[in-house]
């Protein structure tokens, strides 16, 4: 046994490989000796297996146990546990020669070994290994007294087997005396092998030594299973027991196969049956039994129609007698489908069946495999649902993105038409000509609010927010609804608290919002009820409350009330996306909207809390202003669309502009550059897409040259959908309003933009 050095994992592997063999032949021997205890030889063999195994777990927990466990490096020689295993690894291996010895003389004596002889074997091998270990711990040292005390025990043992008769030298005591022969070769060339240890290798004889020391572990492992396979043969034939051992062996390969089977049956996922000839269930895993409410043992001798719907039973066995068999030899029938299971308590589950018949007559039997199917029906539900979810929404994105076409290309004529309404409006007319204006302005704001709907729907719509006051929001949309109170013989009032500070949002959006909760308020209010508006300010925040006198919102639709599509309305009346619409505009606008019974009458209170602006003084006057506002302003309209230049055009000619026209960014830009120079304009309104170059070439160019007049530039556009427009708007400095838009609010920035003042 080398100690670890220059070839350390070589040693330790041959330690293992030395254990594992000395294990298994003690093990061999060990099984052996429990079939012929009268064999006293071999039970002293079996001890000297023992013995050596303990020698070499001793030398394996020094090499691999202890310097993982100690505190400190171990060297070869200290440690607290060092000397107690080396002195084990002595005894052990001095033991193991000696039962040896005394095995061996028993054997050819025919005698068995007195007790006092295997415990002078013990003492004397402890006496000899405690001294050792006192006089060295160095295990080459160690070896050599091994082997000074293991060749005179061989070669007395060799000396002691040939002298046994002839018929008793059978092939086994043959292959026993080649290993001991064997084991006396080695254990006689370790003396000098050790004693070179660690010298330099100079000769042939030299480097075979070295090669038997480095790899002694190894050595040693194949010529003791050498001779434990000796020592196996020289009991089986001697004892002619070969017949015996041979169905031994049958019983415990039988044995292990049907534990195997059992624990195979216990750990089934799925619940596994036998019945007999009259269908009674003979053998259940846990698995069943956990599936039908039952233990394993009450579940037996039960008949399983017990536990199958009484509308499957008689399907099933029908279908099991005239089913197909797969052979003559081996006629079985088997059938799979999903029934009707029925548990202990009577509950219904749905459940898969297997069954196939085993036998003939009296002893035919059934196999049958059972599994509880309500988690994957489910699971089927549910991905029948989420596909379905899938489908709507991808019909969903269709139209939205058909809706977002038609909503883009109505913002042209929608410009034009609320334009031109809102510039015959402000000239003097009659009041019959002023009163169907109006409602032409109505209606086309009407449209806008329905197209900003859609925009919204397709999420397509870009916000523009803006500093306004709350009670603006209010008096626009209250106007509308003046009407529908009269419509619906509703009451409406509206209460604006005086002296609130401005919100900054997108107001196309909260007037949207508005707009959908009054419309739900005065559908849910009765003939005869009231609806209310309410603006005030509190905790820092406005507060817009509607509340109706209807019947209110119900426990089980209050916590949806906000889903997508969501509705209490009949089929036709509602598509259930106003109030959703409204929430996720209040999010993004940083707000909170909620909702509950506690309105005046009794009816729904919906609340939406925004985050105010805080008041600033007026920003002060730029200079030059007064002198610009002294002269005619002059501006640049960029569109495509006729209809939308003449309209703007005349608004801003009525406020004494003049006005300049261009289809296109390229004609545009004739007018914008004369001669390298910027051409006097106040400002420029430009749409952006347009046939030839657009309106951001138009504006990307005007800054690369002349950026004083791109920044008083005002863009108009109907497309905020595409990439391409989000991106610029996203960088642009510059106001922008979405078409279609109030002249009135265009005329607002341009004469901002007129003073320099930010928007």
């Amino acid at each position: 046994m080398q100690p670890i050095g220059p070839s350390g994992d070589v040693g330790l592997i041959g330690i293992a490989v030395q254990l594992a063999a000395c294990v298994l032949v003690a093990v061999l021997i060990l099984g052996l000796r429990r079939q012929h205890r009268d064999r006293g030889y071999f039970a002293l063999w079996s001890w000297g297996w023992i013995a050596i195994s303990i020698a070499i777990a001793a030398v394996a927990v020094r090499y691999h146990v202890v310097p993982m466990v100690a505190t400190e490096p171990v060297s070869l020689s200290t440690g607290p546990l060092v000397a107690p295993l080396h002195a084990l690894y002595q005894a052990g291996k001095l033991a193991f020669f000696g039962f040896l010895l005394i095995g061996i003389v028993a054997l050819t004596r025919d005698r068995p070994a007195a007790p006092r002889d295997r415990l002078a074997v013990v003492i004397a091998a402890g006496i000899l290994g405690v001294a050792s270990v006192a006089v060295t711990r160095d295990l080459n040292q160690l070896v050599m007294v091994q082997a000074a005390i293991a060749v005179p025990v061989l070669l007395g043992s060799i000396w002691q087997l040939t002298r046994l008769p002839e018929e008793r030298r059978h092939p086994g005591l043959r292959v026993f005396l080649i290993g001991l022969l064997l084991l006396a070769a080695q254990w006689t060339l370790y003396v000098p092998g050790f004693a070179r240890a660690g010298l330099p290798i100079d000769s042939v004889w030299g480097r075979m030594l070295a090669f038997m020391t480095s790899y002694n572990s190894f050595l040693d492992a194949g010529v003791l299973i050498v001779v434990g396979i000796g020592m196996a043969l020289v009991l089986v034939e001697d004892d002619h027991h070969e017949t015996a051992a041979a169905q031994a062996a049958r019983v415990t390969l039988e044995s292990a196969a049907r534990a195997r089977l059992g624990g195979i049956l216990a750990a089934a996922h799925d619940g596994i049956l036998t019945l007999d000839a009259t269908r009674v269930v003979d053998l259940a895993n846990p698995a069943a039994a956990l599936l039908f409410g039952h233990g394993t043992d009450s579940i037996r001798g039960r008949p399983f129609d017990r536990f199958l719907g009484e509308s499957d039973r008689a399907p099933l066995w029908d279908a099991l007698a005239t089913g197909t068999r797969r052979s003559e030899a081996n006629p079985p029938a088997a059938v799979r489908r999903e029934v009707v299971g029925l548990r202990e308590s009577g509950d219904a589950f749905p459940m898969e069946l297997s069954v196939s018949s085993f036998g003939e007559g009296a002893e035919r039997g059934w196999v049958l495999v059972v599994r509880d199917l309500t988690e994957v029906i489910r699971a089927r539900d549910d991905q029948e649902r989420v596909m379905t979810q899938l489908a709507h929404t991808a019909r969903l994105e269709a139209v939205g993105r058909m809706v977002s076409g038609v909503a883009h290309e109505l913002n042209n004529p929608l410009t034009a038409i609320m334009a031109f309404a809102q510039d015959l409006a402000a000239a003097a007319r009659s009041d019959e000509d002023r009163d169907a204006l109006t409602v032409i302005v109505q209606q086309a704001e009407r449209c806008r609010v329905i197209v900003g709907d859609l925009l919204i729907f397709a999420r397509s719509r870009r916000e523009e927010r803006r500093r306004v006051a709350p009670g603006d929001l209010v008096s626009r949309v209250s106007r509308v609804f003046g009407r529908e109170s009269n419509r619906h013989q509703v009451g409406f009032d509206v209460d604006v608290a005086p002296d609130l500070p401005p919100i900054e949002v997108d107001a196309t959006g909260m007037e949207q919002v508005l707009t959908n909760l009054l419309t739900n308020a005065f559908q849910a209010s009765r003939p005869g009820g009231r609806v209310s508006l309410a603006v005030s300010a509190a905790d820092g925040r406005i507060v817009f409350e509607v509340a109706d006198s209807g019947p209110g919102i119900s426990a089980e639709a209050m916590p949806r009330l906000f889903e997508p599509f969501f509705t209490t309305k009949g089929p036709g009346e509602g598509t259930g996306l106003g109030l959703s619409v409204s929430h996720a505009i209040v999010s993004q606008h940083g707000g909170i909207i909620d909702v509950d019974n506690g309105g005046s009458s009794g009816g729904a209170r919906f609340r939406i809390r925004l985050p105010f602006v805080e008041r600033r003084h007026g920003d002060p006057p730029v200079a030059g202003a007064a002198a610009d506002q002294a002269r005619p302003g002059r501006a640049l309209i960029v569109d495509d669309e006729p209809a939308i230049r003449v309209a703007v055009r005349r608004s801003l000619e009525r406020r004494g502009w003049q006005v300049d026209e261009a289809a296109d960014g390229a004609e545009a830009w004739l007018r914008i550059d004369v001669g390298g120079r910027p051409a006097d304009f106040d400002v420029v309104i430009t749409d952006l897409r347009m046939p030839g170059m657009s309106g951001i070439e138009l504006v990307d160019r005007m800054r690369a040259v002349h950026p004083g007049l791109a920044d008083r530039t005002i863009v108009i556009t109907g497309d905020t959908a595409s990439p391409a427009v989000a991106e610029f708007l996203g960088r642009l400095a510059t106001p922008h309003l979405q078409k279609p838009f109030d002249v009135r609010q265009l005329i607002e920035i341009v004469d901002r933009v007129r003073m320099g003042a930010q928007p």
